[in-house]
Parts: structure tokens; C-alpha cells; sequence
């Protein structure tokens, strides 16, 4: 028999590890609050599926001593994170649901970058007065100012409710207070775990500093952005413009940044790029069927590209692997492990003939397709036009 219940508390010990060696590795780094933008949602990842294995019946034995108010004061948060991350694979609305917070967000930071300037004078510099920023790898997008607002957790009601003056205090405090009391989750899980055999102390990775030196910032107006996009790709639905971003930022962010972060063995980079991925090509396939099937657009000859290969039919097959990568409950999977085997190898190569490398392989060169191919549209060398004045 095989102690399931402690090669799913490894996996679990594992992710937080990985976490940890981020946030510790890159501290003391300046670049360290743009990585913060993308990270929430794969963090999310990893916090819900540790809430849910430990707040199980089966698992009370184990963890009916721990206690934590992370869930208590922010579930809606993770909830929500947890939406981003799949992007438009969600039952709480879908492409709809986000299309409408993203112009939600979009008329918020608006209001916020124009509210400061009043008066005779006022008037001249709303007209100067950039109200996106975007942040780059290179020439790749991995954050915006306004996809850093869903990617803080907030709800609509929250973004809605969030007045000009103080949109960018009510942000900042929000994302530093969950922040924090997510470490105090994360800690707390780590020590309950190591007093129980099942921790060991992580090494620092950081990341090297040649690879922060290629982030950059500058400042655009929306509109222009938007305009640009929705012209180069040819949408015939304008209002895809801010999602399309979203989706590039979410797959940039992984391919270029967090694969930067860890090792290849690391089983929270093969999560976060699997899920990316998954989601990504399963949102672009979405995407497609929403618009007319016989519509011809470089936007849809891109989404072709991608959809149609041997990748992405792996990726979308592999439903099961999606599952298990979710959650850490092996559950029916552990029939899988073997003696002598990674258990994670185990049940990957169970469920679909392919070990750790070679999904996590197939996932990363999935989403750096996805990226090259939305790239060679959409990146700081296309956008420059859209630039402020001082941007």
C-alpha cells in the first residue's frame, strides 16, 4: 500500500517551498512589485487547493488544529483570483462576465489619472494625462495598470465602488494586506507541515539581475492602445481589445518571468505553466467560436495557428492532467505510483503517457508560441505610437 496522504502533503509542501523561494530570493530586488502583479493568481492557486485538502472530512485527523483567518476575510478574494487565472474558463460569466469588467476598469482608471486636474489649467494637462501604464520583458507584456486590478482579487462591486481620489491607496492597501496575511497562511502551513515531518528549508533562487534589468515601464493613453490592437488584428468586436491583453499579460507572465524564477523541476512552474496553457489555448478556442466562423481577420488566422496544433490537441485533451494539477487530491490517480517513482511522474504518466518534462515542455512551448504569434501584433515596439507625450 502506498501512503497517498503523504505524497499529497509533500505536494503541497513542495508549492509553498517554490513560493517562498520567490518571494524570499528577489526581496531586496527593485523590480520585485512588478513580478507581485502577475504572481497573485498562480498564488491562488496553490492557497485554494491547500484549503481544500486540509478543510476536507477525510484529512480533519491531520489538520483539525489548524487554524488560519486568511479564508475568513478574503475567500472572495481567492475566489476571484482563482477566476483570472482561468481566464475566460469560469462559470460566473465567462468572456461576458470579463469583457464587462475590464470596461469597468477601464472607465475607474480613467476617472483616477483625470481626477487630480482641475481648473483652467486642469483642462490642457487631461488632455496630456496618460491613463494606462504597461510594464515589459523585453518587448512583451507581462502587467498593465488595468490588468493589475483583476490580478489584485478584487471583486466588480469593489472596483465599482472605488472612488478617483483614492482608487490607487484603496489598491495599494488591499493587495499589501492580503499579501501578508497570505505569507502568515503559507507560514503557518509550512510549520504545521514541518512539525509533522513533511518540510524542508527552501534555498533562495534568485532571480539574476540581468533578466530584471529587461523590465521596463512606460505610460500610453488607453484608447490608442486599444485602437491599435483592435486595427492590427482586426477585431470586429472592439470590446476583445482589453481581453486579448489580458490573456497575452497572463501567458508573458509565465513564460517569461516565472520560468526565470524556478527550476524545471519544480512541480508550482509545472502547475502554473499547465494551467496557463490550458487555459490560454482553451480561451483563444472560445474566442474563435464566439466570432463568425466564417469570418477572415488576422486575429482569427492567429487563433488558427495556435489551436490547430499537435500542442494545443495535447493540451486540451489532457483534461485529467488539468485536473490533477488543480488540486492535490490524487484521489482514483494514485493507483498510478509506483515504488520507486517521482508519485508526480507517476500519475502524469498514468493518466496520459507523459512525465513531468515532457508536459511541462509542451506547456512552455505552448504558451511561447501563444506569445510569439500575439507578439509580432502586440508588444512595446508596435505600441509605440500609442505612447503619452512623456511616456
Amino acid at each position: 500500500m502506498h501512503n497517498v496522504t503523504k505524497h499529497e502533503l509533500n505536494f503541497i509542501s513542495q508549492d509553498i517551498r517554490s513560493i517562498i523561494q520567490i518571494v524570499l530570493g528577489n526581496k531586496e530586488n527593485p523590480k520585485m512589485g512588478v513580478i507581485g502583479l502577475g504572481l497573485p493568481p498562480f498564488i491562488a492557486l496553490v492557497v485554494e487547493g491547500c484549503n481544500n485538502y486540509e478543510t476536507a472530512d477525510k484529512q480533519q485527523k491531520i489538520f483539525g488544529q489548524f487554524e488560519n483567518p486568511l479564508f475568513e476575510k478574503y475567500a472572495k478574494t481567492i475566489r476571484k483570483l482563482r477566476v483570472r487565472e482561468k481566464i475566460l474558463d469560469d462559470n460566473r460569466g465567462g468572456l461576458d462576465a470579463l469583457n464587462d469588467t475590464l470596461a469597468i476598469v477601464n472607465k475607474k482608471s480613467l476617472e483616477s489619472f483625470l481626477s487630480p486636474h482641475r481648473g483652467f489649467f486642469g483642462r490642457f494637462i487631461r488632455l496630456l494625462q496618460p491613463d494606462l501604464g504597461i510594464f515589459y520583458f523585453e518587448d512583451h507584456l507581462i502587467s498593465t495598470t488595468h490588468t493589475a486590478i483583476l490580478t489584485v482579487g478584487l471583486t466588480d462591486e469593489q472596483i465599482v465602488a472605488l472612488k478617483p481620489l483614492e482608487m490607487m491607496e484603496v489598491l495599494k492597501n488591499h493587495s499589501k494586506e492580503f499579501s501578508v496575511m497570505t505569507g502568515e497562511y503559507l507560514g503557518e502551513l509550512a510549520k504545521f507541515l514541518s512539525e509533522r515531518g513533511y518540510w524542508t528549508e527552501p534555498s533562495t533562487l534568485p532571480m539574476a539581475k540581468e533578466n530584471f534589468q529587461l523590465i521596463s515601464y512606460n505610460d500610453y493613453y488607453a484608447a490608442l492602445v486599444y485602437k491599435n490592437i483592435i486595427d492590427h488584428l482586426e477585431l470586429s468586436q472592439p470590446m476583445l481589445a482589453p481581453t486579448i491583453i489580458f490573456l497575452l499579460t497572463q501567458v508573458n507572465f509565465v513564460d517569461k518571468i516565472l520560468t526565470k524564477l524556478l527550476p524545471i523541476t519544480s512541480n508550482f512552474l509545472l502547475r502554473s505553466s499547465f494551467m496557463a496553457a490550458f487555459h490560454a489555448t482553451s480561451s483563444l478556442k472560445q474566442l474563435k467560436e464566439r466570432n463568425n466562423i466564417n469570418e477572415s481577420s488576422k486575429f482569427i488566422e492567429m487563433i488558427e495557428l495556435i489551436i490547430n496544433s499537435s500542442d494545443s490537441n495535447f493540451i486540451l485533451r489532457a483534461s485529467n492532467v488539468r485536473n490533477i494539477l488543480a488540486h492535490y487530491e490524487l484521489r482514483r490517480a494514485s493507483q498510478f505510483l509506483t515504488n520507486s517513482g517521482d508519485p508526480l511522474d507517476d500519475v502524469l504518466v498514468g493518466l496520459c503517457g507523459k512525465s513531468h518534462e515532457e508536459i511541462l515542455e509542451i506547456a512552455i512551448r505552448q504558451l511561447h508560441n501563444i506569445s510569439e504569434i500575439f507578439g509580432a501584433e502586440i508588444s512595446k515596439t508596435k505600441l509605440r505610437k500609442s505612447r503619452a507625450l512623456f511616456g
